[in-house]
């Protein structure tokens, strides 16, 4: 009953490092490891173990007193699997038969539901055949540059001059379709700052209706679209944006809209601003410090056990015996670990040794002028 998590099993190891694609290496705990040979991962509920020295996952799991039914993450927890479900798997598609990645429709058993992103990886052709790899979850490289749904047809619907629907979530984009009718969306739906440049790109010179869920859904799309002058028509927004009546219409909700979102940043700003000037910190404690607050107010404090290991650190640091791994081991060693259970790693001490904070500062950076708060233990 010890492994609840990948970062509960990480825990149990030496030398861990962060990879890509949510890979660590560590020292294997089956042989003699100087250098992280050993490859973990979670994937579909399981922890994935690989030695690039040969171990089995045997010889890997015995140092450690487990056995392999407790690589089974959800054996542990019965109710992570009735409660998570999968009922949908949406592809978005570069080429047609060209997958950029989905986007995976869950229902949490509790009348919500939630979307995850899922890609392909290590794809490689043997003998000329194509062995398909396994997915992972995120967008993989297409995270920056996400696509849009069904988006190779788009270019066909163009073409032919079809009116494209844009609903709110690939379930109606499809029930469109299935019907006769062209449509795409975007992944994670409309909102601020989730509609990218290259959207608009991708439906350039075509007409598009769109099907908001909200009126704020509605003006996103309407001002990123009609800015490149792609004829746009909603049918749940009321006036003829054509006509001088709706036209102001329409203009009234998107400055409203702005100088909402503007009016917001401002006053989020100002608040992390105040804190500040109070002796607050607008973010999680640095390590080493813990977060406190009342009914009235907010403030920091030194953790009673990792705070006096921080000034240790920087007493012997400062002696010129340590190195950051050898620091980082060190730590690991005494039992010090992240807030997620994690080894504190080389880059991380590093960090905290730059870290003015620790001089008793506390700085906010307002647009270019920085703002100090009084100083703190």
């Amino acid at each position: 009953d010890r492994i609840h998590s990948l970062d509960d099993f990480l825990a149990l190891l030496r030398g861990v490092k962060p990879g890509r694609d949510g890979e660590y290496r560590a020292l294997c705990p089956g042989h003699d490891d100087h250098e992280p040979s050993l490859s973990v991962k979670e994937a579909d509920g399981k922890i994935l173990l690989q030695c690039f020295a040969g171990c089995g996952l045997v010889d890997i799991l015995k140092p450690l007193k487990l056995e392999v039914k407790d690589l089974f993450l959800n054996d542990h927890n019965p109710k992570v699997k009735s409660q998570k479900r999968l009922v949908a798997t949406f592809s978005y598609e570069i080429e047609k038969g060209e997958e950029a990645f989905q986007i995976r429709r869950y229902d949490l058993g509790n009348g919500k539901k939630t979307f995850e992103a899922w890609h392909r990886t290590g794809d490689r052709k043997v003998d000329g055949m194509l062995i398909q790899g396994r997915y992972l979850r995120g967008m993989g490289k297409y995270k920056k540059n996400p696509v849009l749904f069904h988006l190779p047809e788009i270019k066909e619907w163009v073409k032919t001059g079809k009116t494209i629907y844009l609903p709110e979530g690939e379930a109606k984009a499809e029930l469109i379709i299935k019907n006769g009718g062209a449509a795409t969306t975007s992944p994670f739906g409309a909102g601020h700052g989730k509609w990218r440049p290259q959207y608009s790109d991708m439906l350039a010179g075509a007409k598009v209706v769109i099907l908001p869920d909200n009126d704020y859904d509605f003006i996103v799309y309407e001002k990123e679209l009609g800015d490149l002058g792609i004829t746009v028509e909603s049918v749940s927004e009321p006036g003829d944006a054509s006509t001088p009546a709706g036209y102001i219409s329409r203009r009234m909700m998107q400055i409203i809209s702005a100088w909402y979102s503007k009016n917001l940043a401002i006053e989020v700003k100002k608040g992390l601003q105040k804190k500040v000037e109070n002796g607050g910190w607008p973010k999680q404690a640095p390590f080493g410090y813990v977060n406190k607050r009342d009914k009235n107010s907010s403030w920091i404090e030194v953790d009673p056990k990792n705070g006096p290991f921080v000034t240790e650190a920087f007493r012997e640091f400062a002696t010129g015996n340590w190195t950051l791994r050898s620091w980082a081991d060190h730590a690991y060693s005494l039992g010090y670990r992240s807030r997620k259970g994690n080894p504190i790693a080389p880059s991380k001490w590093s960090d905290i040794f730059h870290h003015r904070f620790y001089l008793g500062e506390t700085w906010f950076k307002d647009g270019e002028v920085p703002i100090k708060g009084p100083t703190h233990r």
